[in-house]
C-alpha cells in the first residue's frame, strides 16, 4: 500500500479530509477507524503560499461521516 492508503496508527482506510481549494488537490487524509490525520501535504506552487493558507477547505460531507 502507498502511504497515504492506510493509518499508520490502525492500519485503516484513509479518507480525503483536507482538500486545496484553488487547485482541489487532497493535502491531508483521515481514518475512518481511529480519525487519525495523516500531515498535511503542501505542493509547489501559487496554492500555498503563507497568505493563500486560507485556501485550504475541510470536506463538509466527510466531517458528517466521521461525527457519526
Amino acid at each position: 500500500m502507498m502511504p497515504d492508503e492506510s493509518c499508520r496508527s490502525c492500519g485503516g482506510m484513509l479518507i480525503e479530509y483536507l482538500i486545496c481549494a484553488n487547485c482541489r488537490d487532497v493535502v491531508q487524509f483521515v481514518c475512518r477507524i481511529c480519525a487519525q490525520k495523516t500531515l498535511e501535504r503542501f505542493h509547489d506552487g501559487f496554492c500555498f503560499t503563507p497568505k493563500n493558507l486560507e485556501a485550504l477547505t475541510v470536506m463538509p460531507l466527510i466531517m458528517k461521516v466521521i461525527c457519526k
